[in-house]
């Protein structure tokens, strides 16, 4: 994305903690115009649930205008269910990734029949070939992405970071990393 716009990628860690390349910077709001903003496992941040709080809101208006504000939203979660609806029908494109066993059986009915033909997709593919797929759902059609290769910063610490969180979720200090976006720390 950052070669393509020349955009600053806004992501909700401290990138010099996994040696990210320059172009991401951590977020500490506010949010920024002519920008990209990466939420990995937005569930975590934007999980339905909790959508009457004044962060929650506040995402979903400002993904409502974020064209005008020439922001992009990249947000990744295993699961759809788990975010709000307004920000599922906010969004230009899905792009999948093999889905899990009962993905489709949890969904909702909206997304359900999208990650049934993701299922399809991969159904027929070796597990070399699943890694490196992703079928992408987008206002121009459907398309069965191959050949993927995980960048090279990636690394098994990124990956996994959601793995070395205290999950105890009493104060906003204490919510992790993912978190952080919410509170603007």
């Amino acid at each position: 994305m950052h070669a393509e716009t020349g955009k600053s990628v806004y992501i909700d860690l401290n990138p010099k903690t996994f040696a990210l390349p320059n172009y991401f910077k951590e977020h500490k709001g506010p949010f920024i115009n002519n920008t990209v903003y990466l939420l990995s496992d937005a569930h975590l941040s934007l999980y339905a649930r909790e959508w009457g709080t004044d962060f929650n809101k506040t995402m979903d208006k400002l993904i409502t205008i974020s064209r005008h504000k020439d922001i992009d939203f990249i947000l990744s979660t295993q699961e759809t269910s788990r975010l709000d609806k307004n920000i599922i029908t906010a969004v230009d494109a899905v792009i999948f990734k093999e889905p899990s066993l009962l993905a489709s059986e949890f969904e909702r009915p909206e997304v359900r029949k999208l990650v049934e033909e993701a299922n399809e997709v991969f159904k027929p593919l070796g597990k070399k070939e699943k890694l490196e797929t992703a079928y992408a759902i987008t206002q121009t059609g459907r398309h069965v992405v191959t050949d993927i290769h995980l960048p090279f910063y990636w690394s098994n610490e990124l990956s996994k970071r959601y793995g070395k969180l205290d999950w105890d979720t009493s104060t906003p200090e204490s919510r992790g990393t993912v978190l952080k976006i919410r509170y603007g720390t």
